[in-house]
Order: structure tokens, then C-alpha cells, then sequence
């Protein structure tokens, strides 16, 4: 007997729910990481600037770490963009073949798309004193947990 879940079908539902929860950018109304690039980073909110006791200096240091990783962080999303609808094509198809290559390549570009977040991350963290670290840690560690840099916590806003 044949369940919905063994089903080109139900393989086919299955993926766009998952699509459907987990958009490419936060569920909670900010911005997708690009919108705004500098502007709309964390350390340049004006909340995250008195939290912190952030300087100039630092701010600057930090938009250093991630202005040359951009390009790249666009190339990423991008391919992932067509990566998916690849996949969404070749399930639609019932290309099973087709469907698992890109499926792979989808993983794959996440994958790199979250070492090269994580790697600006890191850099962007090492520009903050110990206070300021502990302070993340306390009171704002969705700016660690989040997989991307350009907002802060999800029930927050400016």
C-alpha cells in the first residue's frame, strides 16, 4: 500500500512545506541579509550601538570584515535561488535523478553559504571588547544563534 509520503506527490508536498517554513529570510519581518547591505547590519542599529557601547572605531573594523565577503554572500544566495527552483522543477517533473543532484547542490551551497557567515561572524565578534561579548551573551545572544549578521532579535525592533 502505497502511503502519500512514498508518492511523487507526496514528495513533491512535502518539499513545498518545507519551503513554506523556512523562507531565506527571517520569519519575523526583517530584512533578507542584503537589503540595505552596511546599513542594516546589527552593529549599525542604533539599539545595538547604546547596548553595547559600541564605537566608531569598532563599527568601522566590523564593516571591514564584511564588505569584501558581499560579493560572495550574493553569489551564494543566488545560486541557492536557482538551485531550489531547480529542485522544485525536477520534483514537479518526477525527475528523481534530476531532483536528488540538485538537492545535493542545495546542500552544498548552504553549506558554504554558512562557513562564510560564520567565518564574518567570528571576525565581526573579535572587534568586541569582553564586556560587550558578555553582554551578547546575556542580553542579545540571537545576534550569535541567527544565521545571518544583518538583524537582531527576532521579537526586537528599531
Amino acid at each position: 500500500m502505497k502511503t502519500l509520503a512514498m508518492t511523487g506527490r507526496g514528495v513533491l508536498l512535502l518539499f513545498l512545506a518545507v519551503l513554506a517554513l523556512a523562507p531565506a529570510h527571517a520569519k519575523d519581518g526583517a530584512a533578507p541579509p542584503d537589503a540595505g547591505a552596511l546599513d542594516t547590519v546589527w552593529w549599525n542599529r542604533p539599539k545595538f550601538v547604546a547596548a553595547l557601547g559600541l564605537d566608531e572605531a569598532q563599527r568601522k573594523r566590523m564593516d571591514e570584515h564584511l564588505a569584501p565577503k558581499l560579493a560572495a554572500l550574493r553569489k551564494l544566495r543566488a545560486a541557492l535561488e536557482k538551485q531550489e527552483k531547480a529542485l522544485l522543477d525536477a520534483l514537479v517533473k518526477r525527475d528523481w535523478t534530476a531532483a536528488r543532484r540538485e538537492a545535493a547542490a542545495d546542500a552544498e551551497t548552504r553549506a558554504t553559504l554558512r562557513r562564510v557567515e560564520a567565518g564574518v561572524k567570528v571576525d565581526v565578534f573579535s572587534e568586541l571588547t569582553q564586556k560587550q561579548v558578555e553582554t551578547v551573551a546575556a542580553k542579545h545572544s540571537g545576534l550569535v544563534t541567527r544565521p545571518w549578521l544583518m538583524s537582531g532579535l527576532s521579537t526586537e525592533r528599531d
